[in-house]
């Protein structure tokens, strides 16, 4: 079983950590950026006879690719093994920006994962237009200076210190001097850390960490206990031990989501 445990990271509570996520997520953005420019640039430019800059700046990296990995099969859409050796063949300055190597690998697998469900959704749009309230377009930049991204637990440890604290933990991720020590509250050390992912929220930082057979945490002074599941067809399910449950039902929101969605359709064309 995975749980989710979530720790909001601020320059006033945990600086150090927001630091190291301040900067990789700067890079992750770049990163992602970087792979999905010759996603689509080898892509639009497969079967022309004349190409753009853009277009022939990419294809000369897959020429110095196939000349270094000449076993190597590239396709128009751009597999994430055809991706990364062209971007390793080149010495890509994003990719090799200082990320932890796992973490830029996750990032390049992303926009092949985007692209390819574009891909999906517009066969799919082919056979079902009624679906959808447009056509799906092919995926785009990220815009602003932050793009969400994954520690793994290759890189990222978590380790328990205090005896007397069950909810606090020891993280050491890449980044961190040996010296310094950032103790996160909140977060169990029974289970097994799978992957932290961190995304930027409005200045801060909300860093999800999974957890592998992780059991709540039990508070003894607390009377009741309550748990929140958000979703769509049911916007929130409320659970508590008091007997206050409750289900907040979804189809008016859905309702009204459709018919924005429409009336933007219409307008954009």
């Amino acid at each position: 079983m995975l749980n989710a445990w979530n720790v909001l990271v601020s320059q006033s509570n945990y600086p150090d950590l927001y630091q190291i996520d301040d900067k990789d997520s700067m890079l992750a953005k770049n990163l992602y950026n970087a792979a999905m420019f010759r996603i689509r640039q080898t892509f639009t430019g497969w079967d022309k006879t004349n190409r753009t800059d853009h277009e022939n700046e990419v294809f000369e990296e897959i020429r110095i690719t196939k000349q270094k990995h000449p076993d190597l099969k590239i396709k128009r859409v751009l597999s994430y093994k055809a991706l990364d050796k062209i971007l390793r063949a080149t010495k890509n300055p994003d990719y090799f920006a200082g990320l932890p190597m796992q973490t830029a690998e996750a990032v390049v697998h992303q926009a092949v994962n985007d692209f390819s469900s574009w891909l999906k959704a517009l066969r799919d749009y082919k056979k079902n237009p009624t679906k959808y309230t447009g056509k799906p377009r092919m995926p785009k930049y990220r815009k602003g200076n932050r793009a969400t991204f994954v520690f793994t637990n290759q890189d990222a440890v978590l380790y328990h210190e205090d005896d007397k604290r069950q909810d606090s933990a020891i993280l050491k991720i890449p980044g961190v001097p040996k010296s310094k020590k950032l103790t996160l509250f909140g977060i169990p050390t029974v289970g097994i850390l799978k992957q932290i992912t961190v995304t930027p929220m409005y200045g801060r930082f909300m860093m999800s960490f999974i957890m592998e057979d992780c059991a709540p945490p039990v508070y003894p002074d607390l009377p009741n206990l309550a748990g929140l599941d958000f979703g769509t067809d049911n916007i929130a399910a409320l659970a508590c031990t008091d007997g206050s449950s409750v289900v907040c039902k979804g189809g008016a929101v859905l309702s009204e989501n459709r018919l924005f969605s429409k009336g933007v359709s219409k307008k954009t064309g």
